[in-house]
């Protein structure tokens, strides 16, 4: 298995337009056995929140590989799960 950094962008349709929260980022690192593994659970979770929480709106993902990013970066505080485990919002941190 490999690790990956899932990024899920929502929006706050209850908030102002001009609130800065209104936009916002969760990261998760996954393990999986490719990209697109990750990236599909990762959404399958993104899209499992907006559902659950009718002011959000899931609007899109990204996925990076671990070995492409600078080896400086600190993902300490960054949850962690493997594709396919299920995790509650507080374990994620959304």
């Amino acid at each position: 298995m490999a690790e990956f950094l899932y990024s899920a962008w929502f929006i706050d349709d209850a908030a102002l337009p001009d609130d800065q929260d209104r936009e916002w980022v969760a990261c998760i690192l996954i393990d999986a056995d490719c990209a697109d593994a990750a990236k599909s659970w990762g959404d399958s979770l993104a899209q499992d929140r907006a559902t659950h929480s009718p002011s959000e709106r899931f609007l899109w993902s990204s996925i990076e590989d671990m070995m492409s990013l600078p080896e400086a970066t600190d993902l300490s505080s960054v949850p962690h799960i493997e594709a396919g485990q299920l995790a509650s919002s507080e374990e994620i941190g959304w």
